[in-house]
């Protein structure tokens, strides 16, 4: 299925000419200027279906597919700027050319900015609204197979994260010991996912030991920080071993790591207390991070450590895109995000732990 989707999307770029089938919505309050326009899509080999506002448009877009709409500006009642907001919250794959008899360089700039592919001046002749209908299609053919992809991509991520809590429920977890084979069956063949995982627990103890966390939450800690990285498992293999820059899509994703985590631990009744250290991991002590933009002491105190100890490992880890920092770099690192990113005193007891810098 999820090949299927993805043939759909390569399938929706094969082609930027017309077809027959190819529906365009003709929207102008002007009798006349709609037969003419009609008559001009009909020469280009489409379907046209001519309407005289915004909202008879929105009801033939409900009841089929619409590829291209031409769209005047000023009609009675709703304008083309209020219909483009529409097609964009609920027909995002249809692609929109604005037609107008007012030379205003706000209203073209406007439309740009919200999406429009064309913009065309009345008076204007076939050969420019043919440009615009080849635009409107490509763009529109852009449209749908980026959003089969993102469904594709959806799908298989919701199917890993199926398989992860399928696999851990198998293994009944009920105690760290537990908890640390299970890391070593998910992290197989990842030898630097399982040791920097245990370092974590390895400071994040010790740390949360000297700052008087009650034995109880530092057992949940230990647990928490074994499996911060569980998320991960959720991404597609292509993202998790790119070494190139990421785009936007791909950052947001990884973003998605701790409440994937989270949420894998939440359908294991004796992972769920350590949940919620996982899901805040990423939260700023000055706010600002995520997900839930968190601050302070809003931010459960095993998060803040595991959030120092975690940042630490990995500036002391190299990675494909940089070397490894020096103890006293990442430390230094650490400090200068004192108060912003990290909670000073987790950052300070964090620095003074004997045996640091030689671990």
């Amino acid at each position: 299925m999820a090949r299927a989707g993805m043939d759909q999307g390569f399938d929706a770029l094969a082609e930027d000419r017309i077809d027959e089938q190819t529906c365009v919505l003709v929207i102008d309050d002007d009798e006349d200027v709609r037969d003419v326009l009609t008559a001009w899509v009909e020469a280009d080999g489409c379907h046209p279906v001519a309407v005289a506002g915004a909202d008879e448009a929105l009801a033939v877009a409900a009841t089929q597919g619409v590829s291209v709409a031409l769209c005047d500006v000023q009609m009675p009642g709703h304008d083309g700027f209020w219909f483009l907001d529409q097609v964009r919250a609920h027909h995002p794959d249809m692609a929109v050319v604005l037609l107008t008899g007012v030379h205003d360089v706000d209203w073209a700039l406007r439309g740009l900015q919200q999406g429009v592919v064309d913009y065309l001046l009345k008076p204007f002749d076939q050969r420019s609204l043919s440009r615009a209908l080849e635009n409107g299609m490509r763009q529109h053919r852009l449209r749908r197979a980026d959003r089969l992809l993102r469904e594709q991509r959806a799908a298989e991520l919701g199917a890993r994260h199926a398989r992860l809590i399928e696999a851990l429920t198998r293994l009944q977890i009920e105690t760290t010991a537990q908890v640390e084979a299970a890391l070593d069956l998910v992290a197989f063949r990842n030898d630097v996912w399982r040791e920097h995982s245990h370092r974590v627990r390895q400071f994040a103890v010790a740390l949360a030991s000297t700052m008087r966390v009650p034995a109880s939450q530092v057992e949940l800690l230990g647990q928490a920080a074994l499996l911060h990285e569980l998320g991960r498992l959720v991404l597609p293999d292509g993202l998790l071993n790119k070494t190139g820059e990421l785009t936007a899509e791909e950052r947001a994703l990884w973003r998605r790591v701790p409440d994937l985590g989270a949420s894998i631990l939440e359908a294991l009744p004796a992972l769920r207390p350590a949940a919620g250290i996982i899901r805040s991991r990423f939260e700023e002590y000055a706010g600002g991070g995520y997900p839930r933009q968190l601050a302070s002491d809003e931010i459960p105190m095993t998060s803040r450590v595991l959030a120092v100890v975690d940042s630490y490992d990995a500036m002391r880890s190299p990675r494909p895109f940089r070397d490894s920092l020096t103890h006293e770099q990442a430390i230094s690192e650490l400090v200068r995000a004192s108060g912003t990113q990290f909670d000073p005193d987790v950052v300070r007891t964090f620095t003074r732990l004997p045996g640091l810098a030689a671990v």
